[in-house]
């Protein structure tokens, strides 16, 4: 049985899937976000790198490492509008980050 956090990390991964228009892992790897405009960001493979190059990749771009859960909270509140109330009354329930937006 899977975990939630690898639920979350599969949501994220079919989430960028749908935000870069690419079902290809080279696509999702080379994602071009800057820093601060996607808390997904580090973990858009599936997984958080832990690599020394992956590391000083996101320190360059200015990422701070949050857990999966959290990133997908901050990406719902900004598609909300930046209104966290408004969060757990979305209706968009065919997003991948859905069903994980409250857990």
């Amino acid at each position: 049985m899977k975990s939630d956090k690898d639920k979350q990390l599969e949501g994220i991964v079919e989430f960028c899937k749908q935000c870069i228009c690419s079902r290809e892992s080279k696509a999702i790897r080379e994602c071009t976000a800057i820093a601060g405009d996607c808390a997904l960001w580090p973990y858009r493979t599936g997984k958080l790198s832990k690599s020394k190059t992956a590391i000083a990749q996101r320190k360059r771009r200015g990422f701070k490492v949050i857990s999966p859960k959290k990133a997908i909270r901050d990406e719902c509140r900004i598609c909300m509008g930046n209104n966290s109330n408004e969060v757990d009354d979305c209706r968009s329930d065919e997003c991948p980050l859905w069903k994980h937006r409250g857990d």
